[in-house]
């Protein structure tokens, strides 16, 4: 009796453990005026139910747009389509074990030829570290102040960009990408980045952090998996099979470019460096020069105005780099503020250009990650003071009368102390 009753606890707390090891945790990706992406990462098949905030009425599920498929054993992608613009939406995920989430979201607006461009702000993240003990280094805590997500999200901003990534895969994720997707669940399980991925729409950019390593390449034996596991988790609308793609909000158009997944370190006879690849560079000047936006924001997970020549900038890749600018320049393309990540302290560049106005590029630090106690690198377009070696966050805000539209960028530290403010006009972007 005594064994039969041992057996039995034991298969109750294995499958407790179980469970607790795949309990549901979600993400909301991309929204726009009709339509959301949601990733569920749980065992089973998942329900979904939807209620409009703004009327308090439910939505009826099996009479709209619900498609949703499974992207993995774990993984499960939901698009809901036929929503209403501006609208605030909640939903409730449950899956076949009656594990469940809930989470929110607003679609955006549906402003043009209507009325003026609407005001609206994002928050952008830079290095994440999750501590696993089980993975991480040992005496060595590389993450913490996770409360920095609840004060991004207070700040009331319209949606979140993650231009470092979502956490930091270790050496044992790195083997495949079954491994790669529980690093990315184990992060959305954390209580304070809940409140940022369940509610609001979240966009990722390819980071060095997610991918093989701020020097990993197109070579590395686990860039498939990355890639898959990117996709799989984040659900870009991507170029055909690619990682970069484009989204709008209000009067600014977003380019999320892919810095790992096209790159190539090889410096030999007929091959030299690459960060983006000749398809992903012919893609983002032909989209720059027939965008029609206010602003045009170049998302990257590493510095492109950064002049220092180092493999951790846009620099390594020489050739392309000054393909871009030289486009750029000849072409007058107006309206341009760029956003990257990949350093653990955060700094606005100002890149004096010859014959066109200078591009301001604010670079998201150490987020959750660990902060560098010093800079690595001596910028010298580094605005002054905009050196930032605390946790943060950066806030930006578009905002202004049509004809008077403005960007302005905070650096927003973990103690809600804003570190450091710019302001750039539209006449800033167009070098009147």
């Amino acid at each position: 009796m005594r064994l039969q009753m041992r057996i039995f606890y034991f298969m109750v707390f294995t499958a407790c453990a179980c469970a607790q090891a795949f309990a549901m945790s979600a993400a909301v990706c991309r929204v726009d005026c009709t339509s959301a992406k949601i990733t569920a990462v749980s065992d089973g098949d998942v329900s979904i139910k939807l209620t409009n905030l703004d009327t308090g009425k439910p939505v009826d599920t099996k009479s709209m747009y619900v498609q949703k498929r499974r992207t993995s054993p774990k993984t499960s992608a939901i698009e809901l389509g036929e929503l209403m613009p501006s609208t605030r939406y909640a939903f409730t995920l449950t899956n076949d074990a009656g594990e469940s989430v809930a989470g929110s979201f607003k679609t955006s607006p549906d402003y043009l030829e209507r009325t003026p461009p609407p005001d609206f702000s994002f928050v952008v993240f830079g290095h994440n570290y999750f501590n696993d003990k089980p993975f991480d280094v040992p005496f060595k805590t590389e993450g913490g102040e996770y409360e920095i997500f609840a004060r991004a999200k207070s700040t009331g901003a319209d949606f979140a960009v993650w231009a470092g990534g979502l956490d930091t895969f270790r050496n044992a994720d790195k083997a495949s990408r079954p491994a790669m997707i529980l690093r990315y669940k184990k992060a959305a399980e954390n209580t304070e980045a809940k409140k940022v991925l369940l509610n609001m729409p979240n966009y990722a950019a390819m980071s060095g952090f997610s991918f093989g390593g701020l020097e990993a390449d197109s070579l590395e034996p686990s860039a498939q998996s990355a890639i898959g596991a990117f996709k799989t988790f984040w659900q870009p609308d991507a170029f055909r099979r690619a990682s970069y793609y484009t989204f709008s909000y209000s009067d600014v158009q977003f380019f999320v470019l892919d810095v790992c997944s096209e790159r190539s370190n090889l410096d030999f006879g007929e091959s030299t460096p690459q960060i983006l690849g000749q398809q992903q560079l012919k893609w983002l000047m032909a989209n720059l020069k027939a965008s029609t936006a206010k602003f045009k924001i170049i998302v990257s997970g590493m510095p492109i105005a950064n002049p220092i020549k180092d493999a951790s900038n846009f620099t390594f890749a020489e050739k392309e780099r000054k393909s871009l600018l030289q486009f750029l320049t000849l072409n007058k393309i107006e309206g341009l503020f760029f956003i990257s990540a990949n350093k653990d302290y955060s700094e606005i560049t100002r890149l004096v250009r010859a014959g066109a106005y200078p591009l301001v590029e604010a670079s998201a630090g150490a987020t959750t990650a660990r902060p560098a106690k010093e800079a690595n690198q001596t910028n010298y377009f580094r605005v002054p003071s905009s050196l930032v070696q605390a946790r943060n966050f950066l806030l930006v805000k578009v905002s202004g009368a049509e004809n008077d539209r403005r960007i302005s960028i905070s650096i927003i530290t973990s103690q809600n102390k804003n570190a450091f403010s710019l302001e750039l006009k539209t006449s800033q972007l167009r070098g009147e």
